[in-house]
């Protein structure tokens, strides 16, 4: 006997609007309701036929999962699938931003809570392209801060997996499922966790238990983050003089030049030897203040607050977060 799909069961069309839905729904539960059948002999018959209209209401009733659906069991005409998929895409991406938007009060309590008690806070969390994460190529990751430290309890973040992907998780979606050429989704994650900063990249289809030993940050990986840059497993970046080595050279390069256009100046000029120099002093200050502040603001330094790219805001760390420490995760 041939399976009846579920608008078979609910006696509609594939085509069937939101309200027919509904209407079939509540007429079929009013009639199998288990509740109206408790003495009769077909009671289990009754419960039976109840759950499979249930299940097909809740599954037709969701606009993703209902597209799901019709794609697995071939209601989808060849040639609507372009627009098909991209209908999909729109709603997976709609109700993700949507659930985001509800955990936002719950957000921000979980992460209150765990820095009060130096436990796990979410800093970084996007899920998509690998390249375009490190790159921070918007439209091809999707920032999942918020799903994530909406689920720490007590310092642990346990993250089941759900239908073998993260993208079927609240808040998540596939941001390159239109993308011509397939693409190996990651998520990235940067967390606080005993005043401690961690790191992880982990595969789509991976189980996420924070925080970890192993996921401590390196001195170079910390420094790197707080310069902005971000770096894909195994690459490695070559990191460039810091803010004072630059500082210095520039800072000695400018002098030598002014004291070059002191010598030059001196055979040019009548003016006694004494206030020439004196000149050249304040010159050199005026100057080199200027030029120092300028240096000052386009080097980042260790001890400025980090940005956090998910949300353009400063995470405040403590100092000892600028030190890879024994952590208890």
């Amino acid at each position: 006997m041939t399976e009846l799909t579920y608008y078979e069961v609910l006696g509609v069309s594939p085509h069937a609007s939101d309200s027919e839905l509904y209407s079939a729904y509540t007429n079929l539960v009013s009639k199998h309701h288990p509740d109206k059948h408790v003495d009769s002999p077909s009671k289990d018959a009754h419960f039976e036929l109840y759950s499979q209209i249930d299940k097909s209401y809740q599954t037709l009733s969701d606009p993703v999962m209902r597209k799901l659906y019709d794609l697995e069991h071939n209601l989808v005409s060849p040639s609507n699938l372009p627009t098909f998929y991209e209908d999909l895409f729109d709603e997976c991406k709609s109700q993700a931003e949507k659930a985001q938007r509800l955990m936002s009060a719950s957000y921000e309590s979980s992460l209150q809570k765990e820095r009060e008690e130096h436990g796990l806070s979410i800093l970084l969390a996007r899920y998509g392209d690998p390249e375009s994460i490190t790159k921070s190529k918007k439209g091809h990751y999707v920032d999942v801060v918020k799903p994530l430290q909406c689920a720490v309890e007590h310092g642990r973040l346990i993250f089941p997996l759900v239908s073998g992907s993260l993208q079927w998780h609240k808040g998540f979606y596939d941001p390159n499922a239109l993308n011509e050429l397939p693409i190996e989704n990651k998520l990235f994650l940067i967390y606080e966790f005993d005043d401690t900063l961690h790191s992880v990249w982990l595969n789509d289809d991976s189980r996420i238990e924070l925080p970890q030993n192993q996921h401590r940050m390196t001195d170079e990986d910390i420094l790197l983050f707080r310069r902005g840059i971000l770096r894909k497993p195994g690459q490695r970046i070559k990191l460039r003089s810091n803010g004072s080595n630059k500082l210095i050279l520039v800072a000695g390069g400018f002098s030598i030049v002014a004291f070059l256009m002191f010598l030059l100046n001196q055979h040019r000029s009548q003016m006694p030897l004494n206030l020439q120099f004196q000149q050249l002093i304040n010159h050199l200050l005026k100057n080199f203040h200027q030029f120092a502040t300028y240096v000052h603001q386009k080097i980042p330094r260790m001890d400025r607050p980090a940005l956090s790219p998910s949300s353009g805001v400063a995470v405040p760390l403590s100092a000892t977060s600028l030190q890879v420490r024994s952590s208890t995760g």
